[in-house]
């Protein structure tokens, strides 16, 4: 085995170990390339929050158009008809102004989730954007160590 390289002078500071330049910028791309796979964690689970949020507004968009039918219907109706309203497996009379009081109070609450929903998924878009962004620097980052490094050989 070769003997170590000699302690510095008495008043230098030595960083590194003689030639181990090249094992400090490896130690450093296995730390990005860590933290790339983290990243690329995040942005991957962002991604599949986004698809979920997505469909849950998607959902309440179908289910909105149906309550709107349903108002349209309800307001072609006399006020003394009857109205049924199938809760479980029976279908129970009800007075056509509860009837449009309850659709409307669920467009209402429909209405409000998918504001809600639409706010969440522009959040997470952009939460996707942002670790989008981390990860281009950091790979540019990597690349510039990387061609560092072979400019050194």
């Amino acid at each position: 085995a070769a003997d170590p390289p000699p302690p510095p002078p008495p008043g230098w500071c030595l960083l590194a170990p003689y030639g181990s330049a090249r094992a400090t910028m490896a130690a450093a791309a296995g730390g990005v390339r860590a933290k790339l796979e983290s990243l690329a964690s995040d942005f991957k689970a962002l991604g599949a929050d986004v698809q979920k949020a997505a469909k849950a507004n998607q959902t309440f968009s179908s289910q909105l158009t149906e309550n709107e039918m349903v108002r349209k219907e309800l307001d072609l109706v006399e006020e003394d008809a009857a109205v049924y309203k199938l809760i479980g497996p029976a279908l129970i009379k009800q007075d056509v102004t509860e009837a449009k009081a309850n659709v409307d109070k669920r467009i209402e609450y429909i209405t409000a989730e998918m504001t809600r929903s639409e706010k969440s998924v522009k959040a997470l878009q952009k939460q996707q954007d942002e670790k989008r962004d981390e990860i281009m620097k950091l790979q540019q980052q990597a690349q510039k160590a990387a061609e560092a490094a072979a400019s050194m050989d």
